[in-house]
């Protein structure tokens, strides 16, 4: 004699995993990721935040729409972590400026400034396995796969927000960073952040009008 389905669903309820329960679900489990600062950036990122381990890159072809700003929150979070390490920035464009980044709350006695000297990715590779740095950032456009899947595995093996900046034609090539957000607009009109690339997450754009 056959057993009606709805009635082995209600003899095996507490074994079962249904579809529908997925949001509540995930909603119940704790955020993983360091919160970025923005809520409607978080609520698109799949551990409401930036990733604790794993490369994060950011594509842009402009300089000053913002895309320091989208990191200084959650730089300033980390330096608020009293056995926290250092922050650090490998081969940045123009000399940071200490003044306004204290303003947002950044220890600056914290930060530690890298001239890579074409070096970027294997400057970054040793500041993530030294385990010595909250964050390490880098702005570079390497050509070799190779290195890119070296500086991931680094992240992944670090407790660091890996940062690593390059051109918006980047996006174009694969790469094995967990999280990557292109950056448009800027200025008056706020800055608009799409994410092409996130492990466990979907597409999405987002608006923040800073």
């Amino acid at each position: 004699m056959s057993v009606a389905v709805e009635q082995l669903l209600q003899q095996n309820s507490a074994r079962l995993w249904r579809a529908r329960e997925t949001g509540s679900s995930a909603a119940a489990v704790a955020p993983t990721g360091l919160p970025t600062g923005y809520a409607a950036l978080d609520r698109c990122l799949p551990g409401a935040g930036w990733p604790r381990q794993g490369l994060v890159e950011i594509l842009s072809d402009r300089r000053g729409i913002g895309e320091l700003g989208l990191l200084l929150p959650a730089l300033a979070a980390l330096c608020r972590d009293e056995g926290g390490g250092w922050i650090a920035w490998v081969s940045p464009p123009y000399r940071p400026y200490a003044p306004a980044l204290a303003a947002w709350g950044i220890d600056v006695g914290r930060m530690l400034v890298v001239n890579g000297a074409g070096a970027t990715e294997w400057a970054m590779d040793q500041a993530l396995r030294s385990e010595s740095c909250s964050a390490v950032l880098g702005w570079s456009n390497p050509r070799d796969p190779h290195a890119l899947r070296r500086l991931q595995l680094a992240a992944e093996a670090s407790r660091s927000l890996a940062v690593l900046y390059r051109p918006l034609q980047a996006g174009l090539t694969p790469s094995p960073a967990v999280l990557r957000l292109a950056l448009l607009g800027g200025g008056t009109a706020g800055l608009q952040v799409r994410i092409v690339k996130s492990r466990g997450g979907r597409p999405a754009t987002v608006n923040l009008g800073y």
